[in-house]
C-alpha cells in the first residue's frame, strides 16, 4: 500500500501537548514560578532521590555536574568509548582527561574489566552511561569505585524509566542526569534535569544556575515549530506520500541530509554558555504532562521490542541488546548489530522502511579525540554495525513482524 512506509521514527505531538504549552504561556506569573518546582518534585519522587534540578539540557546537566563536583584541569574521567561525542566535548571543556573504556558487545554498555583496568591515580570519575535505555552492570561498577574511590556520575539521558533491580536509573551516582530533547521519551522541547541524595551538591548546582538567563520566548515558539514540523512529517500518511518518494529520488544522498539536519557539531565554550538558561514555566507544564504517562509509553515500546526480538531470534546474522536479570530495558532506541549493515539499510528501504545507522559513537576512534585515542575494537563494531530499527508505540504487531521477515529473508539469500 501506498501509505505503508515506516519512518525512522516519530515525535509524538497533540491537540493536549498544544494546550498544555499554551495554559502555561499565559497562566499567572505565581503560577509560572510554581511550575519548575512542581516538575523537579514529581520527577525527584519518580526516580526515587531527595533533588532534582531542572536545567536546559542533558549537555549541560553534565556541565553543570563536572562543576559542582569540583572537576579540576588534569582530572581523568573514566568513559565509555560508545557514547555522544557532545559528552566528550564538555569534558574537555573543562580540560579533563577522558578516558576511555571499551564496551561489552552484547549491550553497548561499559564494561566492569576494562573499567578497572583502566584506573589510575589521576582517576576522580566514572560516567556510568545507559546506553539506549539499556542500564549498565551497576552493581560491578559500583563495588570498582567504592574500592578506588572514584564518584559516579550516572548519565541517564537515554534511560528515563529503566530499573535496575526494581530502582529506576539515576538514583545510583553520586549524581544523575536526564534529557528531555525533541527525540526522547519526555520532550520538553528541550531541557534536562539533574537528580542527587546529596543536598550540599544540590545546592551548589542551584547556586550556579541561579545567575542563568531566561529562555527567549521566541526560542520557545522555534522548538516547538520544530517538534510540529517533525510530527507532521514522521506521520504514517505523510511519511509515505511525502517524504518517502523524496527520500527515494536523493537515493545514497539522503543519509548525508540526515546528517547535515541533525549531527551534533562540535560543542565550543559559546555554545556552552547560550545553554545557560532556565527552565521555563512552558517546558515545566510539559514535563508533567508526559511524565504521568511516561511508564505506559514505555511498556509499548518495550512490548514492540520484545516482539522483534522474539522474531529475530533465530536470525543469526542480527544481534540483540542481551537481556540480563534485574535490567529493565526502555528501549529508547531500538538498536541492533548487524553483518553487511548498508546493504541490510538499503533493503529495508526499498521495501518501504526507513531504518538508519546510529548516531552514537566509538569517540575512542574519533579524529577530533585522537589525543585522547584507546583500542576499543568492542566500541568500534558498534559504531560499524549498528542499525536502529522504529519500534515506536503505534506501530502495529503486523509492521512489526514485516520488518523481522524482510531482515531475515534478507540473510537467508546470502
Amino acid at each position: 500500500m501506498m501509505i505503508n512506509k515506516i519512518s525512522r521514527g516519530c515525535v509524538l505531538f497533540s491537540a493536549a501537548f498544544l494546550k498544555v504549552f499554551l495554559v502555561a504561556l499565559f497562566s499567572s506569573e505565581k503560577k509560572r514560578i510554581e511550575l519548575p518546582r512542581r516538575f523537579e518534585e514529581a520527577f525527584a519522587r519518580y526516580v526515587g532521590t531527595r533533588h532534582a534540578i531542572a536545567v536546559s539540557s542533558g549537555t549541560m546537566a553534565l556541565s553543570l555536574c563536572l562543576q559542582a563536583l569540583g572537576g579540576q584541569e588534569g582530572d581523568e574521567i573514566l568513559v565509555p568509548g560508545y557514547t555522544v561525542t557532545e559528552v566528550i566535548d564538555v569534558i574537555l571543556l573543562y580540560k579533563m582527561r577522558p578516558v576511555f573504556i571499551d564496551v561489552r558487545i552484547e549491550d553497548g554498555t561499559i564494561d566492569p574489566v576494562y573499567l578497572e583496568r583502566m584506573i589510575s591515580a589521576r582517576a576522580k570519575f566514572v560516567l556510568m552511561t545507559h546506553i539506549h535505555g539499556c542500564p549498565c552492570d551497576i552493581a560491578a561498577i559500583e563495588t570498582i569505585c567504592k574500592k578506588h574511590n572514584l564518584i559516579i556520575i550516572e548519565d541517564s539521558a537515554q534511560s528515563c524509566g529503566a530499573e535496575y533491580k526494581g530502582k529506576k536509573t539515576g538514583r545510583f551516582g553520586r549524581v544523575g542526569y536526564f534529557s528531555f530533547g525533541i527525540m526522547k521519551n519526555i520532550n520538553t522541547l528541550g531541557g534536562g534535569m539533574i537528580v542527587t541524595d546529596d543536598a550540599q551538591l544540590a545546592w551548589r548546582i542551584r547556586d550556579i544556575t541561579g545567575g542563568f538567563k531566561r529562555l527567549a520566548r521566541k526560542e520557545l515558539w522555534l522548538r516547538l515549530a520544530k517538534t510540529m514540523s517533525l510530527s507532521f512529517f514522521t506521520h504514517p500518511v505523510v511519511f509515505s506520500l511525502l517524504v518517502y518518494p523524496l527520500m527515494y529520488l536523493l537515493g545514497e544522498k539522503r543519509e548525508r541530509i540526515f546528517e547535515f539536519l541533525f549531527k551534533a557539531p562540535l560543542l565550543s565554550a559559546e555554545k556552552l554558555d547560550k545553554l545557560k538558561t532556565v527552565f521555563s514555566a512552558e517546558q515545566a507544564a510539559l514535563g508533567l504532562f508526559q511524565l504521568r504517562s511516561l511508564d505506559v509509553f514505555n511498556k509499548a515500546k518495550m512490548e514492540n521490542a520484545e516482539l522483534l526480538e522474539s522474531c529475530l531470534a533465530d536470525c543469526l546474522k542480527v544481534q540483540c541488546i542481551k537481556k540480563r536479570n534485574g535490567r529493565k530495558n526502555i528501549y529508547l532506541n531500538f538498536v541492533v548489530l548487524a553483518q553487511d549493515r548498508e546493504k541490510l539499510i538499503n533493503r529495508l528501504f526499498l521495501q518501504g522502511i526507513d531504518v538508519s545507522p546510529g548516531f552514537v559513537m566509538a569517540c575512542s576512534d574519533i579524529e577530533r579525540f585522537k589525543g585522547f585515542r584507546l583500542d576499543c575494537p568492542n566500541s568500534l563494531s558498534w559504531q560499524e554495525k549498528n542499525i536502529y530499527i522504529p519500534i515506536y508505540p503505534f506501530l502495529s504487531r503486523t509492521k512489526i513482524i514485516k520488518m523481522a521477515d524482510i531482515i531475515k529473508k534478507f540473510y537467508e539469500e546470502k
